[in-house]
């Protein structure tokens, strides 16, 4: 599974539509209502970096390469909350196919 938006993707015009610098023109929708600035740049880096250490954990590679009893109670909390959002971008996907 991956992103679906890549800022390399986006030209000048894309970036002022989506705010990539500022308000932009075309709203996203989501959970929480409408957004005008592009999701990926309301995203820390350190959730970036939980998002990535989610790979590795999807792979069973955990950062202190032992249990998950040797990992921090923020590791496996980020992990748990990932892989509930994943399953949920997961099953509306396997709903859309089936319609």
């Amino acid at each position: 599974m991956q992103l679906r938006f890549d800022c390399r993707e986006c030209d000048e015009i894309l970036k002022k539509e989506r705010g990539c610098q500022e308000r932009g023109l075309i709203p996203f929708e989501t959970e929480d209502g409408r957004i005008f600035r592009c999701p990926l740049k309301l995203v820390t880096s350190q959730t970036w970096q939980y998002v990535e250490a989610y790979h590795f954990y999807r792979k069973n590679l955990l950062p202190n390469g032992q249990s998950y009893l040797n990992e921090t109670r923020k590791y496996i909390d980020a992990m748990m909350t990932l892989d509930g959002e994943y399953a949920k971008i997961e099953e509306a996907e396997m709903r859309k196919v089936k319609k």
